[in-house]
């Protein structure tokens, strides 16, 4: 299950779904609307593979050997951490307003999009700004039950431990359903986020922001770039062993 979660997003639907949403602009916003249902469709359905992996098996979630070294820093409980949803948005409204040193959209946003965001309204900022807070207060709250839940299974185990001399199965089992309950609160966050955002896009905003969206899950797994992430890596000095 994991095998399939890893190459869900790298196999055909998301490439053809993004040329699909470019191409789909100028002829008929009826189609794009589509398309934009079609793409976010399908993160929707990759997050419940997720869920199915984890309800099998939640360390492989958690501890994802089949993720690479360039993916692993922005995981957070098994995926993208949802604020790269929120801080992609952001980019927009800065590029919008003069900042970042870009023109309205990312550089490599199709050109049919990039009007979408000249101007957004002080509606939309106000709306993407409660979606910050909203996660802002989320992510702290399943952190803190994490350390929780990690805690009380350092205790539990020591104790066991100290008098049995091995740590019992039932205590395993608990760790690992509680870890999975945590992994399952933060992969719906994760699906809200998403939600939440194309809710108050326009839809060709919201085929920008997917389209960026997609662009970054896919480089995130280009083999040139992670080739040149193990080129830039300095060796550790001796003296640190």
């Amino acid at each position: 299950m994991a095998a399939r979660s890893a190459a869900f997003l790298g196999s055909s639907p998301v490439a053809p779904s993004v040329t699909q949403v470019a191409g789909a602009m100028v002829p008929s916003s009826r189609l794009l609307s589509v398309q934009v249902q079609s793409v976010h469709h399908h993160f929707q359905a990759y997050f419940q593979a997720l869920d199915g992996a984890a309800t099998q098996d939640v360390s492989q979630i958690l501890c994802p050997s089949w993720r690479n070294a360039v993916e692993r820093p922005f995981l957070w409980f098994g995926d993208l951490h949802p604020s790269i949803f929120v801080n992609l948005l952001r980019s927009f409204l800065l590029r919008s307003h003069g900042q970042g040193g870009g023109s309205a959209a990312p550089g490599d946003i199709s050109p049919p999009f990039a009007d979408a965001w000249k101007d957004p309204s002080p509606r939309l900022t106000a709306e993407i700004r409660e979606i910050e807070c909203r996660l802002r207060r989320r992510v702290p709250q399943i952190v803190q039950l994490h350390r929780r839940v990690q805690a009380s299974f350092t205790e539990r185990a020591a104790s066991e431990f100290k008098e049995h001399g091995e740590v019992s199965e039932e205590a395993a089992a608990a760790m690992t359903a509680e870890l999975a309950g945590l992994f399952f609160q933060a992969n719906r966050l994760r699906k809200s986020v998403l939600e939440d955002i194309l809710e108050v896009l326009d839809v060709c905003q919201a085929a920008a922001f997917l389209e960026a969206l997609c662009q970054l899950v896919l480089r995130l797994r280009e083999e040139k770039l992670l080739l040149q992430f193990h080129s830039c890596r300095a060796p550790l000095p001796s003296s640190a062993w």
